[in-house]
Protein backbone atom coordinates (compact mmCIF):
# COMPACT_ATOMS: atom_id res chain seq x y z
CA UNK A 1 0.00 0.00 0.00
CA UNK A 2 1.07 3.27 -0.53
CA UNK A 3 -0.01 6.25 1.12
CA UNK A 4 -0.16 9.35 -0.70
CA UNK A 5 1.44 12.56 1.20
CA UNK A 6 4.98 13.41 3.28
CA UNK A 7 6.01 10.53 4.92
CA UNK A 8 5.90 12.25 8.47
CA UNK A 9 2.33 12.92 8.15
CA UNK A 10 0.90 9.91 6.33
CA UNK A 11 3.76 7.12 7.97
CA UNK A 12 2.90 9.09 11.47
CA UNK A 13 1.20 5.88 13.11
CA UNK A 14 4.32 3.71 12.19
CA UNK A 15 5.78 2.98 15.38
CA UNK A 16 7.79 0.08 14.81
CA UNK A 17 8.69 -1.49 11.72
CA UNK A 18 12.03 -4.07 10.60
CA UNK A 19 13.38 -2.32 7.44
CA UNK A 20 13.08 0.95 5.80
CA UNK A 21 14.57 0.93 1.92
CA UNK A 22 14.21 3.90 -0.13
CA UNK A 23 15.26 6.09 -2.68
CA UNK A 24 14.61 9.80 -1.48
CA UNK A 25 15.81 13.19 -3.08
CA UNK A 26 19.12 13.31 -4.19
CA UNK A 27 21.69 15.75 -3.25
CA UNK A 28 21.33 19.37 -5.08
CA UNK A 29 23.53 19.52 -7.55
CA UNK A 30 22.29 15.93 -8.56
CA UNK A 31 19.19 17.82 -9.13
CA UNK A 32 19.97 20.65 -10.84
CA UNK A 33 21.10 18.63 -13.75
CA UNK A 34 17.40 16.75 -14.10
CA UNK A 35 15.19 17.23 -16.41
CA UNK A 36 11.40 16.77 -15.44
CA UNK A 37 9.60 14.27 -17.70
CA UNK A 38 8.17 17.39 -19.01
CA UNK A 39 11.50 18.06 -20.23
CA UNK A 40 12.05 21.22 -18.08
CA UNK A 41 14.83 21.95 -15.78
CA UNK A 42 14.82 20.37 -12.92
CA UNK A 43 11.99 17.98 -11.31
CA UNK A 44 8.65 19.44 -8.67
CA UNK A 45 10.39 18.13 -5.74
CA UNK A 46 13.14 19.87 -3.08
CA UNK A 47 16.29 18.18 -3.49
CA UNK A 48 17.89 16.68 0.24
CA UNK A 49 20.13 18.55 2.23
CA UNK A 50 22.75 17.68 5.37
CA UNK A 51 19.73 18.90 7.50
CA UNK A 52 16.97 16.60 5.89
CA UNK A 53 19.55 13.52 5.88
CA UNK A 54 19.33 14.40 9.54
CA UNK A 55 15.58 14.88 9.79
CA UNK A 56 15.42 11.46 8.36
CA UNK A 57 17.85 9.20 10.08
CA UNK A 58 17.05 10.37 13.06
CA UNK A 59 13.33 9.51 12.91
CA UNK A 60 13.84 6.14 11.78
CA UNK A 61 16.50 5.16 13.65
CA UNK A 62 13.86 5.62 16.43
CA UNK A 63 11.68 2.57 14.27
CA UNK A 64 13.29 0.13 12.31
CA UNK A 65 14.80 -2.79 14.37
CA UNK A 66 17.02 -4.13 11.12
CA UNK A 67 17.70 -2.01 8.46
CA UNK A 68 17.88 1.14 6.75
CA UNK A 69 18.84 1.18 2.94
CA UNK A 70 18.70 5.15 1.73
CA UNK A 71 19.91 5.26 -1.96
CA UNK A 72 22.00 9.22 -2.40
CA UNK A 73 24.21 10.54 -4.85
CA UNK A 74 27.60 10.87 -3.79
CA UNK A 75 27.24 14.56 -2.16
CA UNK A 76 25.53 13.26 0.46
CA UNK A 77 26.84 10.32 1.71
CA UNK A 78 28.83 12.10 4.51
CA UNK A 79 25.56 13.88 5.75
CA UNK A 80 24.34 9.68 5.82
CA UNK A 81 27.28 8.30 7.39
CA UNK A 82 27.28 11.03 10.05
CA UNK A 83 23.49 11.23 10.40
CA UNK A 84 23.72 7.00 11.17
CA UNK A 85 26.64 7.62 13.77
CA UNK A 86 25.37 10.29 15.66
CA UNK A 87 22.14 8.13 15.90
CA UNK A 88 24.30 5.37 17.29
CA UNK A 89 23.80 2.88 14.41
CA UNK A 90 26.88 1.45 12.79
CA UNK A 91 26.75 2.80 9.06
CA UNK A 92 28.73 0.91 6.28
CA UNK A 93 30.76 1.80 3.45
CA UNK A 94 28.64 2.94 0.44
CA UNK A 95 27.57 0.30 -1.65
CA UNK A 96 27.67 1.08 -5.17
CA UNK A 97 24.51 0.18 -7.50
CA UNK A 98 25.54 0.37 -11.49
CA UNK A 99 24.19 -0.43 -14.37
CA UNK A 100 25.26 -2.98 -17.15
CA UNK A 101 25.44 0.02 -19.32
CA UNK A 102 27.83 3.02 -17.68
CA UNK A 103 26.72 5.34 -20.59
CA UNK A 104 22.67 6.30 -19.86
CA UNK A 105 21.49 7.39 -16.81
CA UNK A 106 19.66 5.15 -14.63
CA UNK A 107 15.53 5.85 -15.10
CA UNK A 108 13.56 6.23 -12.18
CA UNK A 109 11.07 8.21 -10.47
CA UNK A 110 13.72 10.96 -10.23
CA UNK A 111 17.16 11.72 -10.59
CA UNK A 112 19.91 8.98 -10.93
CA UNK A 113 22.92 8.17 -12.68
CA UNK A 114 24.55 5.12 -14.06
CA UNK A 115 25.80 4.91 -11.01
CA UNK A 116 24.31 5.20 -7.30
CA UNK A 117 24.97 4.63 -3.58
CA UNK A 118 22.96 2.79 -0.94
CA UNK A 119 23.99 4.02 2.33
CA UNK A 120 23.27 1.42 4.90
CA UNK A 121 23.16 0.88 8.59
CA UNK A 122 22.25 -1.12 11.06
CA UNK A 123 21.57 -0.87 15.00
CA UNK A 124 24.32 -2.28 17.50
CA UNK A 125 22.46 -5.55 18.74
CA UNK A 126 23.18 -9.03 18.57
CA UNK A 127 20.64 -9.64 15.95
CA UNK A 128 21.87 -7.09 13.69
CA UNK A 129 25.59 -7.95 13.74
CA UNK A 130 24.41 -11.68 13.36
CA UNK A 131 22.96 -11.13 9.90
CA UNK A 132 23.79 -12.97 6.77
CA UNK A 133 26.76 -11.78 4.35
CA UNK A 134 25.99 -8.57 2.22
CA UNK A 135 27.11 -7.65 -1.19
CA UNK A 136 29.58 -4.77 -1.21
CA UNK A 137 27.78 -4.17 -4.79
CA UNK A 138 24.52 -4.43 -7.23
CA UNK A 139 24.86 -4.46 -10.98
CA UNK A 140 21.48 -4.15 -12.18
CA UNK A 141 19.77 -3.51 -15.76
CA UNK A 142 19.79 -0.14 -17.51
CA UNK A 143 15.61 0.88 -16.69
CA UNK A 144 14.06 1.52 -20.17
CA UNK A 145 11.24 4.56 -20.44
CA UNK A 146 12.35 7.51 -17.98
CA UNK A 147 10.22 8.51 -15.49
CA UNK A 148 7.17 6.22 -15.98
CA UNK A 149 9.43 2.83 -15.29
CA UNK A 150 10.53 3.41 -12.04
CA UNK A 151 13.33 1.16 -10.72
CA UNK A 152 15.14 -1.99 -11.86
CA UNK A 153 12.77 -4.60 -10.56
CA UNK A 154 15.78 -6.56 -10.42
CA UNK A 155 17.47 -3.70 -8.18
CA UNK A 156 13.89 -3.79 -5.78
CA UNK A 157 13.70 -7.48 -5.30
CA UNK A 158 17.94 -7.96 -4.62
CA UNK A 159 17.29 -5.25 -1.87
CA UNK A 160 14.57 -6.62 -0.15
CA UNK A 161 16.18 -10.04 0.12
CA UNK A 162 19.45 -8.88 1.57
CA UNK A 163 17.93 -6.39 4.30
CA UNK A 164 14.49 -8.00 5.33
CA UNK A 165 13.01 -11.69 5.74
CA UNK A 166 10.15 -13.23 4.93
CA UNK A 167 7.22 -11.73 7.31
CA UNK A 168 9.01 -8.41 7.98
CA UNK A 169 7.10 -5.18 7.70
CA UNK A 170 9.47 -2.96 4.99
CA UNK A 171 9.07 0.98 4.98
CA UNK A 172 9.47 3.28 1.95
CA UNK A 173 8.77 6.94 2.94
CA UNK A 174 9.76 7.79 -0.59
CA UNK A 175 7.64 5.21 -2.35
CA UNK A 176 7.73 6.71 -5.98
CA UNK A 177 5.79 4.77 -8.27
CA UNK A 178 6.16 1.75 -5.64
CA UNK A 179 8.88 -0.86 -7.10
CA UNK A 180 10.48 -1.47 -3.25
CA UNK A 181 6.94 -1.94 -1.77
CA UNK A 182 5.35 -4.27 -4.66
CA UNK A 183 8.73 -6.15 -4.53
CA UNK A 184 8.44 -6.12 -0.60
CA UNK A 185 4.39 -7.91 -0.67
CA UNK A 186 5.70 -10.24 -3.91
CA UNK A 187 8.72 -11.56 -1.63
CA UNK A 188 6.43 -12.58 1.66
CA UNK A 189 7.34 -9.23 3.58
CA UNK A 190 4.16 -6.40 3.80
CA UNK A 191 5.10 -3.54 2.44
CA UNK A 192 4.55 -0.19 3.47
CA UNK A 193 4.92 3.56 1.78
CA UNK A 194 4.49 7.03 1.21
CA UNK A 195 4.42 9.32 -1.97
CA UNK A 196 4.01 13.04 -2.08
CA UNK A 197 2.93 13.10 -5.12
CA UNK A 198 -0.48 11.81 -5.14
CA UNK A 199 -0.97 11.29 -8.96
CA UNK A 200 2.44 8.78 -8.72
CA UNK A 201 0.88 7.37 -5.99
CA UNK A 202 -2.54 6.34 -7.15
CA UNK A 203 -0.34 4.67 -10.23
CA UNK A 204 1.79 3.32 -7.68
CA UNK A 205 -1.40 1.19 -6.26
CA UNK A 206 -2.87 0.73 -9.37
CA UNK A 207 -0.13 -1.21 -10.54
CA UNK A 208 0.10 -3.01 -6.83
CA UNK A 209 -3.68 -4.03 -7.53
CA UNK A 210 -3.00 -5.54 -10.90
CA UNK A 211 -0.14 -7.37 -9.71
CA UNK A 212 -2.52 -8.94 -7.01
CA UNK A 213 -4.95 -9.91 -9.66
CA UNK A 214 -2.62 -11.88 -11.93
Amino acid sequence: MIRAGRWQDVLSDVTSCHSVITDPPYGESTHAGARSSTGEEGISYAHFTDADVKQFVAHWTQIATRWIVALTSHDLIPSYYDAYRLAGWYPFAPVVIATKNPTPRMAGDGPTASCVHAMVARPKTREAMAWRSLPGHYVVPLAVGGQGRGKPPELCNALIRDYSNPGDLVVDPFAGLGGIVRAANGMGRTGLGAEIDPAIAEIANSRREQMVML
